[in-house]
């Protein structure tokens, strides 16, 4: 994986086919976040958020700082209060993956 579009793809590709959700965070970890530090978590595949305090327990089991969160799915389905939230309990950083795309949208919320 060496652009942001192909990240997309394969974690588009992964949540689409039930693929285990460790799979779905190492490829968004290799692509976020300058390569070398690892630091991303997957939260959403744009049907359901899932809380978070089930989030900080994931970031917590794979010993990932949360410093950057990928909600993906359907802009018009994901309310934008959703992400503001998503963004503040990543340390002000939120990337949108368009599943139907396949593309990041490049959409940051600082």
């Amino acid at each position: 994986i060496e652009s942001r579009e192909e990240a997309a793809m394969s974690i588009s590709q992964t949540t689409t086919n039930g693929t285990c959700f460790e799979c779905a965070l190492r490829s968004a970890a290799m692509v976020l976040d300058g390569y070398a530090n690892p630091s991303v978590i997957l939260i959403s595949d744009g049907y359901r958020i899932e809380d978070m305090s089930t989030t900080l327990d994931i970031g917590y089991f794979y010993r990932l700082p949360i410093i950057s969160t990928i909600v993906i799915g359907d802009k018009v389905d994901e309310p934008f209060w959703k992400l503001e939230k998503l963004a503040a309990y990543s340390g002000g950083r939120s990337y949108f993956i368009d599943v139907q795309g396949y593309e990041d949208t490049g959409g940051m919320i600082e």
